[in-house]
């Protein structure tokens, strides 16, 4: 049985802001990637090599995985991101970075549509039942007998994915495999995303599209900071050729 949540039309439009505050959040958290994890990364899901790089959607899949299957001292590029750019308390930037933080990879199978809007889903791994608000999800009729393997983000009452999701073709040996898998403490993202594109996946990548672009933000870093410095953005520049070139930059530019 599907899920009760049927979204409002003001849920929908709350939805499509939150969603360009999301895509602005990861393009910002993609910037302080270091080169090295996307190098690491590229090669562990077997792409690095390969014409599948040049793939923009394979690209928005290579980010994610970077965003937040690559570990240090404990922790991920999203979780080390917030430590240096907290958000203000009660704003809508602080939900979205905090429901960034809560993202949780899933493999879901549609069970119905509500066009224009999203679509009701079951979790192939826990059988929970769950909305994902996706509008070109909700439009698709190629979706009948496929699951969707996808970051997923929680907004409240529904979920969002952070980008680019791998359509998967539905069975009961592949739903299974999944159980198995989730029994024995096997689920990882990285094999998953891997093996997905080695069997020639890249030309079925679905992306969401609001129809909304992404504004480019400019942070506030805290003066103390000396113009040569590195960023505290990560980025890897001084500060002065990254947050603090917008301080530094006349006024009338």
């Amino acid at each position: 049985m599907a899920t009760t949540f049927f979204p409002t039309r003001e849920d929908v439009d709350r939805y499509r802001h939150l969603r360009v505050l999301g895509t602005e959040l990861t393009q910002e958290v993609a910037n302080t990637v270091p080169r090295q994890v996307w190098e690491d990364i590229g090669e562990a899901i077997g792409i690095l090599h390969t014409g599948a790089i040049d793939n923009e959607h394979v690209r928005n899949v290579l980010a994610d995985c970077c965003i937040y299957d690559s570990f240090e001292n404990g922790k991920n590029v999203m979780q080390r991101f917030s430590e240096t750019h907290p958000e203000q308390p009660g704003t809508d930037e602080h939900f979205v970075l905090d429901a960034y933080l809560r993202a949780e990879y899933r493999i879901v199978a549609p069970e119905s549509a509500l066009p224009g809007v999203g679509i009701h889903c079951r979790d192939l791994r826990t059988q929970e039942e769950l909305f994902l608000m996706d509008l070109s999800f909700s439009r698709s009729t190629e979706l009948s007998n496929m699951a969707l393997a996808a970051r997923l983000v929680p907004f409240g009452k529904y979920w969002i994915t952070t980008g680019a999701a791998l359509p998967v073709y539905r069975s009961k040996e592949m739903e299974a495999t999944l159980q198995h898998i989730d029994q024995r403490g096997l689920w990882d993202p990285i094999s998953f995303v891997r093996t997905y594109l080695a069997a020639g996946g890249a030309e079925l990548i679905y992306h969401d599209d609001t129809g909304m672009k992404p504004r480019k933000r400019s942070r506030s870093v805290a003066p103390t900071v000396d113009p040569t410095d590195l960023c505290p953005c990560r980025s890897g520049l001084m500060y002065k050729y990254c947050c603090g070139r917008v301080k530094a930059a006349p006024a009338s530019s």
